[in-house]
């Protein structure tokens, strides 16, 4: 729901298949298009970066690196800090820079405040920056911002929420982590990308698991199936639903459903696709809502390999999940047992 609402504001509907972004125009720069209406370029400006952390916000965190036995230069993983208490620690001064992809990965390993929304877009105006040397056109957020709002349903939901990136593996075959604490009711994506050269070999080849845990009973394996012959570098693994049980009454209780099938899962889009920080050498000159340059962010593909398109990325394998143990209620929270 972050990704969706944080879309929808700035006119980059993840519904349209093929949406026109900036960097489409980089082997010809010029103006951009009149069909160009996203507006994620504005996500470059620093604080309206750092007021749209307010809802689902992404934060860098304290790292600790491990390295080769033989290899002392040759990183394997990165582990995210942990305090005496087992807390994250997370640099609440430092949103990381894009903030329009809602996604966990390894350059933006810390989300929280998923129970607030931003009530509208951030607006941005032109800013003139002079210099005895040069003269260059900027842009700024305009004040006051957009209200920052708690969504109603989770007026008592725990403000010690988030979704971290535990281990990240840089070398071997894993396995990385991520934890979901106190997760408000939503629907969570699960996506696995093959970190490797471009031409390198498919997903499929390493015959990836990603396993599950919910709870203290609730293990689950997802595996691509036989089935898909797609063979591509992202595997779509799974959607995780998280609502209320409203079937009982007293005391609210939730239940979730581990979606595996492509007609109930979200489906995968390029505008959304994670980025690192640094911004992408190129774009296109605009006259609306003022004449200004806009660009975006770098991929976060490996070796700044291009995004996918819509249509490859819609076509990339889902997975096919089964319980851990032989458990007939278990199988009922999986979309393709049921």
């Amino acid at each position: 729901e972050c990704s969706l609402d944080t879309s929808t504001r700035y006119n980059c509907p993840q519904e349209q298949a093929g949406l026109a972004v900036e960097i489409d125009f980089l082997s010809a720069p010029g103006m951009c298009p009149p069909h160009l209406k996203c507006d994620r370029w504005t996500f470059t400006d620093k604080d309206l970066a750092a007021h749209e952390a307010k809802s689902c916000g992404l934060y860098v965190v304290e790292t600790q690196s491990f390295y080769h036995h033989e290899k002392k230069h040759h990183k394997v993983r990165a582990t995210t800090a942990t305090d005496q208490d087992g807390r994250v620690v997370w640099k609440s001064d430092s949103p990381i820079p894009n903030q329009f992809a809602k996604w966990v990965f390894w350059d933006a390993r810390y989300m929280k405040d998923l129970t607030t929304r931003i009530k509208g877009k951030c607006e941005v105006e032109h800013e003139q920056m002079r210099s005895k040397t040069n003269s260059k056109t900027h842009f700024k957020m305009k004040q006051p911002p957009p209200l920052v709002e708690l969504l109603p349903e989770f007026m008592d939901w725990p403000s010690d929420h988030h979704i971290s990136l535990d281990v990240d593996q840089t070398y071997g075959y894993g396995p990385e982590t991520a934890t979901f604490v106190n997760v408000p009711p939503g629907t969570y994506q699960i996506v696995v990308n093959r970190f490797g050269p471009p031409k390198g070999p498919p997903i499929n080849d390493a015959n990836p698991r990603v396993t599950i845990r919910i709870g203290t009973n609730g293990v689950f394996e997802c595996r691509i199936p036989d089935t898909c012959k797609n063979r591509q570098n992202i595997w779509n693994v799974a959607n995780i639903l998280v609502e209320e049980d409203t079937s009982r009454p007293g005391k609210p209780r939730y239940r979730f459903r581990i979606l595996d099938t492509a007609e109930e899962m979200i489906p995968l889009n390029r505008v959304s696709l994670p980025t690192v920080r640094k911004h992408f050498p190129g774009g296109c000159l605009a006259f609306a809502p003022f004449f200004a340059y806009r660009t975006y962010f770098e991929s976060a593909q490996f070796a700044m390999g291009a995004d996918p398109s819509d249509a490859v990325l819609q076509a990339s394998c889902h997975g096919q999940c089964e319980p851990v143990a032989d458990n007939a209620d278990l199988r009922k929270c999986i979309a393709s047992n049921r």
